[in-house]
């Protein structure tokens, strides 16, 4: 549904041309929600409006629904408005002067796609349901709450039923309840329309909890892509597994098949193929991993440890604990948590660890 071929974004600055986006390839399914995820500045935004049309590349070739909207050696750039598509914004983009028919009901009214005006009432109706705002069509936008806000800019953006809705960092202005709400209310509705969606974000829990498909940015390139649970539970990169919660690092050596002399110790544990002996390594877990009171069994290792500090966060405790020469965040549930200055052992199991080449 979404083909991106080589797209490539610069700008010109006071420090010489950057490129935002570095030949970027991407192919999302009819259907399918796919989240680019990264930090401020890594190119998704650049990437999603190019697709949206409201920038122009600089190279390669956007397809939507298997027709050509761009493509640089083509030499074909298809307006926004003849791209099918339906966008929510950051800033929502809400016009204060309009109640919420009004603004709801314009692409139906002066878009490209107009209606006839019979159908307009009931095409506005449908899309207030969906995001649960029927009954307020009067009502000015600017007397709903931010959450309101919220729904209204995705009614507006379903409500010419395209066949590509785009999100950019919508949810980013919400407070974290209604973030929450809105998380849910965004994936019932991709998955109830059947929606072909690219969704914009720098919030890790929000790539994980609405994408079928996580790309991560950085410097303008993927770093790592695949469904939720892959790129969490064995992301590809350094890059990767940082941004994506919680993850404690520990610097090694490789000394032999499936063994490493790390700084907490000799580690057993699968390494990647082409690791020679003496190669330098980062292992990696995450914090929900590491056990604490457990006995170690096989090949896991265990060390003795001092809780220095710990931040409850309801559900959960992260604690931060002294090992050796490493200070680590071991995340527990709330129950089963140790005091400041506890003595505490720690279990790392060897099926858990994650190794990445130095540098990598």
């Amino acid at each position: 549904m979404i083909e991106i071929r080589n797209l490539t974004k610069g700008y010109e600055t006071r420090q010489g041309r950057v490129k935002a986006v570095r030949g970027i390839d991407l192919d999302v399914a009819e259907h399918e929600v796919c989240v680019l995820l990264g930090p401020s500045g890594c190119g998704k935004t650049t990437a999603l409006r190019c697709v949206a049309g409201l920038e122009t590349p600089d190279e390669g070739e956007i397809r939507l629904g298997g027709k050509t909207v761009y493509s640089s050696a083509g030499g074909i750039h298809v307006p926004t408005e003849r791209r099918d598509i339906g966008m929510v914004f950051q800033s929502y983009a809400l016009w204060p002067h309009m109640n919420v028919f009004q603004v709801v009901a314009y692409p139906l009214t002066d878009g490209r796609r107009r209606v006839p005006a019979g159908e307009v009432k009931e095409r506005v109706g449908k899309a207030l349901e969906m995001v649960k705002l029927g009954g307020v069509e009067t009502r000015s936008v600017t007397d709903l709450s931010g959450g309101q806000q919220q729904r209204v800019a995705l009614a507006r953006a379903l409500v010419a039923e395209p066949q590509v809705l785009l999100m950019d960092e919508p949810l980013s202005n919400l407070d974290a309840r209604l973030r929450e709400e809105m998380r849910l209310e965004v994936r019932r509705l991709t998955t109830l329309l059947g929606l072909t969606t690219l969704y914009v974000t720098h919030d890790q829990t929000e790539a994980l909890s609405l994408a079928d498909r996580v790309c991560v940015m950085s410097a303008g390139v993927f770093v790592d892509q695949g469904k939720p649970e892959q790129v969490y539970f064995s992301p590809a990169t350094r890059f990767s597994a940082e941004f994506l919660g919680q993850m404690i690092f520990v610097e090694g050596r490789v000394t032999g098949e499936g063994a490493v002399e790390s700084t907490l110790g000799p580690v057993k544990c699968a390494l990647p193929a082409g690791l020679a002996e003496g190669a330098e390594v980062t292992l990696a877990m995450r914090p929900e991993h590491i056990l604490i009171g457990a006995p170690a069994s096989g090949d896991d290792l265990a060390i003795e440890g001092r809780v220095l500090d710990r931040l409850f966060q309801g559900d959960s405790v992260l604690c931060k604990i002294e090992a050796g020469p490493l200070e680590l965040s071991v995340l527990l549930a709330s129950t089963a948590a140790p005091a400041v200055g506890q003595p505490v052992s720690l279990t790392f199991p060897a099926a858990r660890w994650i190794v990445y080449p130095a540098g990598a």
